[in-house]
């Protein structure tokens, strides 16, 4: 309890401190290395106290710039002006922080506004002449100076830079922010300098300008070259004449000059700024410009060069036309391109007369183009297949290309009512069978017509002749028709011919079985007796050879005999078979004749 009444006692007896920092500055926003940077400002304390004044210089790290004793009065202000040297180490965003502290503990602190300290200079730079000829003196002359236009005091490294990269580097002081440099391009290559220049101060601050200064160093002669014609045909010559002069337009004394032209190189030298030279040209040189390259240099390394040029007229050697592939049908397509080409085997754009030919000689299509401007042509439904032309026309010349033209066969179906038209849209004559299936219910029935249709031509097929009246489902190809009402002729059943047909020739069997086998059986057994007779009369005749020889009368006598004997045989088995034979006779007299399917057609 005591130590709480002691503590109220010291807040008590302690008055309390406050104080107000003003800061004025600095007068810049951004400050080189080794710069004086001023501030201004004032400190009133609301009671007497004395402590310490810091001014701190806060760049990511706090460095102490001004540290003091100070002793304040009551409401009375202290006023501070502070002109401090930048140190050579910093750079970036800083602030100057100001503190006023009494036994170690801060009364007041404030902040200055931002500024930049930066190493950065500023410079400009230029050279006497920005075209120099080679040999002449290169001048430059430069200023360099801080952020805040204060000269300075350094060294500049020039690096002279040529298509990228450094050719030649050297060195000159800065005094007082001037740059001046002298340099003999002696020695030198020709071409355009980027000079790039480092400069680096007394206290440490440097910059680079890139890209400083440019200038061009110039080897250069002028060169004037030209043929005496500028439109010549092929296998000519091409008169050449030109001059040589220096940059400052004096002569040049001599040299050698170099003709370079469609790949080819000529040689010849110049007197006096002045040379010639006569180009032969081939005869299946490429038609238009030709360019023509010159090169010229001196004995002391100065050249130069130049283009020109001259037109070749065309001269048409070939024409074609350029059929696109494939072997095209009726109702396709086919691109043509004329195609007229000069003697170097380059297009000549001019009109060409075009004509398609058929395969029958006729002209069915004639226009006239440009040379490689496309022609689509169509050929019509009906064409006529075989061997096609196409013809072409153009300054004189004539070509002629063929193709084949090929054959399509089809057909286009229509169903008008119970007719069906069939119309032969193909180039070629059309004689396929026609398949007709008929559908009603479960039952269906194919019919094949026959049509023989010329190219263009139709028929109508009536399909009632096929079948009886109703309505049916039809499909005739990829075609298909439903519900088609026919009125159909009536139809003849032809079942019960048939019929008879297999019985008459069942009845045909039966006959041949039993009455002809019957005749079979009596032919074998006739032919047997008259194998038996014979070898009667065989042994008759060998008894006759054996028995002694007969006379005349007697041998006449017997033979009479013996035919008697054969005779009144034969007589006696005619008698035995004559009830068979009248038998025979009656049943093929009252047998009927055969029917034949055709007379029983036409008797319904």
């Amino acid at each position: 309890m005591k130590r709480w009444w002691v503590l109220l006692l010291v807040l008590i007896v302690i008055p309390s401190v406050s104080a107000i920092i003003n800061i004025d500055g600095p007068s810049k926003e951004v400050f080189n290395l080794g710069d004086i940077i001023s501030v201004k400002g004032y400190i009133l304390e609301t009671e007497d106290m004395w402590g310490l004044f810091k001014l701190n210089l806060n760049c990511d790290t706090d460095i102490p710039l001004i540290t003091r004793t100070i002793s304040l009065k009551k409401d009375e202000k202290f006023i501070f002006d502070e002109s401090l040297t930048l140190p050579f180490y910093l750079s970036g965003q800083c602030t100057l922080e100001a503190t006023v502290d009494s036994d170690g503990n801060i009364i007041e602190q404030i902040m200055s506004r931002p500024f930049t300290i930066t190493k950065d200079l500023e410079g400009k730079f230029s050279v006497k002449d920005n075209l120099v000829q080679l040999g002449k003196d290169v001048v430059l002359e430069g200023n360099v100076y801080k952020k805040d236009g204060t000269n300075v005091n350094g060294l500049a490294t020039l690096y002279f830079k040529l298509g990228g990269k450094v050719s030649f580097v050297d060195m000159v002081n800065v005094i007082n922010g001037k740059l001046n440099y002298i340099q003999s391009s002696t020695a030198h290559q020709a071409g355009i300098y980027d000079l790039e220049i480092s400069v680096f101060d007394n206290y440490g601050n440097s910059q680079i300008f890139a890209n400083a200064v440019q200038f061009t160093l110039v080897d250069e002669i002028y060169v004037f070259a030209k043929p005496t014609r500028e439109q010549v045909v092929p296998g000519s010559t091409v008169h050449l004449i030109g001059e040589a002069k220096t940059i400052l337009q004096a002569d040049v004394d001599e040299g050698n000059v170099l003709i370079a032209f469609d790949e080819e190189e000529y040689k010849t030298t110049f007197k006096n700024s002045k040379f010639s030279y006569d180009i032969s040209l081939p005869d299946n040189i490429k038609s238009g410009k030709h360019l023509i390259e010159v090169f010229v240099e001196d004995s002391l390394g100065n050249k130069g060069s130049t283009e020109t040029g001259f037109e070749v007229t065309p001269v048409p050697t070939t024409l074609k036309a350029e059929i696109s592939e494939g072997v095209p049908v009726p109702g396709s397509t086919i691109t043509i391109k004329p195609i007229l080409i000069d003697q170097g085997d380059d297009l000549i754009i001019e009109d060409i007369s075009v004509e398609v030919i058929s395969a029958g000689g006729d002209i069915e299509y004639s226009t006239v183009v440009k040379t490689d401007e496309a022609i689509v042509y169509e050929f019509s439904q009906y064409a006529k297949p075989g061997n096609w032309e196409i013809r072409t026309y153009a300054t004189g010349l004539k070509s002629e290309n063929s193709f084949s033209l090929g054959e399509t066969i089809s057909a286009d179906f229509d169903l008008e009512n119970q007719t069906l038209v069939v119309v032969n849209t193909g180039n070629i004559k059309y004689k396929k069978p026609l398949e007709i299936i008929f559908s009603s219910g479960t039952l269906t029935e194919t019919v094949i017509a026959k049509v023989s249709l010329g190219p263009g031509e139709s028929e109508s097929i009536n399909l009632g002749h096929y079948v009886e009246s109703g309505v049916y489902d039809i499909t005739i190809g990829d075609n298909s028709y439903s519900g088609v009402s026919i009125t159909g002729a009536k139809k003849i059943n032809y079942d019960w011919i048939f019929w008879v047909i297999i019985i008459a020739f069942l009845s045909l069997l039966v006959y041949l079985f039993l009455f002809r086998g019957k005749r079979l059986r009596n032919l074998i057994r006739r032919k047997k007796e008259e194998k038996s007779h014979i070898e009667i009369i065989r042994e008759e005749i060998k008894r006759e050879k054996s028995e002694p020889k007969l006379s005349t009368f007697e041998q006449e006598a017997n033979k009479k005999k013996y035919a008697k004997e054969f005779r009144d045989k034969i007589l006696k088995e005619l008698e035995k078979r004559k009830p068979h034979l009248k038998v025979f006779r009656e049943k093929e007299e009252n047998k009927p004749s055969p029917v034949r399917a055709s007379d029983l057609v036409k008797r319904n």
